[in-house]
């Protein structure tokens, strides 16, 4: 099964042709085109299954409540927008985050026996959030000890309920539109505890908004449709339109801290810097360490601005761990990698951090669906557990049939990335298995790369595109082919950057892509003109200025045809804005 769909109709939505080819892929009809423009506004929030009622036994109890969170950037802000809103009516109010490596996912028993140490049972709220609506030995427990539960999610609801007081959940119920991230519907249900309570604090609406526009990004929920119906109650992209604008002209005071300290402009702010700099920050603390540093801090009070500081810089030091820690983890899982029509690595002391991040990686490489498993001991007993990517073949289909083969410990997930457990003696098996499921079932991931002329075109159609942002899931950005003849080629060691170009003073980078290019023909074509080696030996010894070096290959009437395939944007970069060129292919 293909997770894209992709039509063979030839409509013309714009006088555009760059334009209409582009859209033809991911919309019906030109309808659904004025939606992608004027998008459907938020859904009133007391459509939701059972919020109203969640909201108004929120605001009466007297009950210690204990908001119970996930360890990514969804659960993350929905547990800040839950604690910052309710706080607000009751300070007997706390936040439980499961560990990752001890927990795993989701409200647990362990969360319940910590939480009855503290609180007797029948004086206690537990609120999850980003979670729940699977977690049905926790909630029994909780309710055997005489404890109210209220669930928010947004996961599948499988053929059963969790035995909660209140389920709000956008799949349940009447609710127009089923796909929006687990900070949404903290999100509307805090709107309505607002309401109701009768509250009035406009930086806290605000904050809230933006906080909910992240996770559209985080958690790729879809800013676009393809079907008309479908796009005319999609309420993500206006959510995530109106949030953007939101940080760039008013942000919230924890953002605005992130951004100084990560280095990025919150008046350029776009959905881009969202998942490159905002998401990875959020995630990294529950990947390598534990998320409450996170709902720590976006919970300060703007009084606490001192400590706020000190958080905000140790969830960027975090990330950067993170990013170390991921190479030596790929470098790991690579070593044993073994498949061919699902990449598979086995190895017993990952980090279960970043196993996802890794299978994702192997997506990106491989170009099939791949799973990534680290060894755990429960009860004396070896297990597997693992974290899978697919750009093509739905996941938790292929999971399910797979199990009626194979015993499988417990899986869940949706079609592009799912958690997995296998006992050790079933890895042969389920290797076996998995690799005649995908091969069978194995598709290409569709590519929809645009043909345009030159380089020249390519900048054109990224000023044609800058209607259409935000990009995201089911509108991403646009992919191109063209030609770019290059005279010139600047490989820069430090950063590991390329720079071709060539006499019409036309520049493209290949950003990274270092080692690739010294393997590639051109620098036979292109002869080494001169690079700074002896001047940096002038200053350090000879490896350091190997490390540090800058080469050039250029000759005189002499040049290279490159095949490229990129991704285009329009946005800015260094302060400029314009088409921005992501290279992904070059050849």
């Amino acid at each position: 099964m293909k997770l894209n769909i992709k039509s063979n109709s030839n409509i013309h939505f714009t006088k555009n042709n760059f334009l209409n080819s582009y859209l033809n892929n991911f919309i019906d009809n030109e309808n659904t085109y004025e939606l992608i423009k004027y998008p459907c506004f938020e859904h009133d929030p007391r459509l939701l299954n059972d919020a109203q009622s969640a909201a108004e036994y929120i605001l009466k109890t007297d009950k210690k409540i204990f908001i119970c969170g996930d360890y990514d950037c969804d659960g993350i802000m929905a547990t800040s927008i839950l604690f910052n809103t309710i706080k607000q009516f009751n300070s007997n109010v706390n936040f439980m985050i499961p560990d990752r490596i001890i927990d795993g996912y989701g409200l647990n028993i362990r969360m319940i026996d910590v939480i009855k140490t503290q609180v007797p049972p029948n004086e206690v709220l537990v609120l999850t959030c980003d979670n729940g609506i699977a977690c049905f030995e926790a909630i029994d427990y909780a309710k055997s000890l005489g404890m109210t539960v209220i669930v928010t999610d947004h996961h599948t609801v499988g053929e059963k309920l969790p035995n909660a007081d209140f389920i709000v959940h956008p799949a349940l119920g009447n609710y127009p539109f089923k796909e929006i991230s687990g900070a949404t519907v903290a999100y509307k249900l805090c709107q309505l505890i607002i309401e109701m309570g009768g509250l009035n604090i406009p930086n806290l609406e605000i904050s809230n908004k933006q906080f909910a526009a992240i996770t559209v990004v985080s958690d790729v929920m879809p800013i676009c449709s393809y079907y008309y119906d479908t796009m005319k109650v999609n309420e993500n992209r206006r959510l995530l339109q109106e949030g953007i604008t939101s940080m760039r002209n008013n942000p919230d005071w924890h953002i605005k801290m992130l951004s100084e300290m990560c280095n990025f402009n919150m008046e350029t702010l776009d959905e881009t810097t969202i998942g490159f700099n905002i998401a990875p920050v959020l995630n990294a603390s529950g990947r390598i360490a534990k998320a409450d540093y996170a709902v720590d801090f976006f919970t300060k009070e703007q009084k606490d601005r001192d400590v706020a500081i000190v958080d905000c810089s140790y969830l960027v030091y975090l990330n950067e761990e993170r990013k170390k820690m991921k190479i030596a983890e790929l470098n790991k899982a690579e070593s044993v990698v073994c498949g061919k029509s699902i990449k598979l690595a086995f190895y017993p002391e990952l980090h279960k951090g970043l196993i996802g991040i890794v299978a994702g990686q192997f997506v990106d490489k491989y170009k099939v669906p791949s799973g990534i498993f680290t060894q755990v001991k429960k009860e004396g007993t070896v297990l597997w557990t693992g974290s899978m990517r697919s750009n093509t073949v739905h996941l938790y289909n292929a999971l399910t049939e797979i199990s009626k083969k194979c015993p499988i410990v417990a899986f869940g997930g949706h079609a592009g990335a799912a958690g997995i457990t296998i006992a050790d003696e079933n890895i042969d098996l389920f290797k076996q298995i998995a690799e005649k499921y995908f091969y069978t079932n194995a598709c290409e991931p569709t590519n929809y790369a645009i043909e345009v002329k030159d380089y020249r075109s390519v900048l054109d159609a990224g000023e044609c595109i800058k209607e259409l942002k935000p990009f995201g899931n089911g509108l991403p950005k646009p992919q191109v082919k063209f030609n770019f003849f290059c005279t010139t080629v600047d490989v820069f060691y430090k950063s590991g950057h390329v720079k071709l170009s060539n006499f019409k003073q036309e520049e493209l980078w290949l950003f990274g892509k270092r080692d690739e290019i010294k393997k590639h023909p051109v620098l036979s074509i292109l002869p080494l003109k001169s690079d700074n080696m002896q001047k940096l030996q002038e200053t350090m010894n000879k490896q350091e200025a190997e490390k540090n070096k800058w080469e050039r290959y250029s000759q005189y009437k002499k040049y290279y045809n490159f095949i490229i395939e990129a991704e285009i944007d329009y946005s800015y970069f260094n302060n400029q804005l314009g088409t921005q060129i992501s290279v992904k292919k070059f050849k």
